[in-house]
């Protein structure tokens, strides 16, 4: 039991049995994620909506300067991030809602596209890598691992890599799906 929580909702959990939901007081709630026997709570006015194994969150929020709710992601290392803002300007879209993640990172949910309701998928940039000769650093993965693949006693390194740190999220968005119930397609 959490002090001061009338009311608490769980809507996922992943494979290592970490679980979100909201806790709510009678007058506002937050989301939360809950690993073992503690916690870890998200802004107000947030409702988390899925986890992958990663512990990446996504879900829904209402930020004080927005009419609307909006999309977000969260992680331990960078917090809670409007979807908005990572997506590239001008698409003509607002996302209100991510309601699931896989283990890909691959994030779905809901929108305005141009002021009409559409579903939307978004998929994570990947960072590019060429084979590495000997002696070069190797950077792989979406986590950014990095692993050391040359011999001998070496001075110095060039490092060279091709990064798009410019948006998380790439500009190929399916947006062509309507929801099933709304009106505009």
């Amino acid at each position: 039991p959490v002090i001061g929580v009338e009311d608490v909702s769980a809507f996922d959990i992943n494979n290592l049995n970490q679980i979100v939901g909201t806790f709510e007081d009678g007058i506002t709630w937050v989301g939360f994620i809950w690993e073992g026997n503690d916690y870890t709570v998200l802004p107000t006015k947030s409702g988390p909506s899925a986890i992958n194994d990663s512990g990446v969150v996504v879900g829904a929020y209402y930020p004080i300067s927005q009419p609307n709710k909006r999309a977000f992601v969260y992680d331990p290392v960078n917090g809670l991030r409007d979807l908005n803002d990572l997506i590239p300007i001008g698409t003509g879209w607002e996302l209100l809602e991510a309601t699931d993640i896989n283990e890909l990172g691959q994030i779905v949910g809901t929108g305005y596209l141009n002021g009409v309701i559409k579903s939307f998928t978004l998929t994570p940039n990947k960072l590019i890598v060429k084979k590495p000769t000997a002696g070069e650093l190797f950077i792989a993965g979406e986590v950014d691992t990095i692993k050391w693949i040359g011999g001998g006693n070496i001075d110095s390194v060039k490092i060279s890599a091709i990064l798009n740190w410019n948006t998380v999220l790439q500009t190929e968005i399916v947006l062509d799906q309507s929801i099933p119930g709304s009106t505009g397609s």
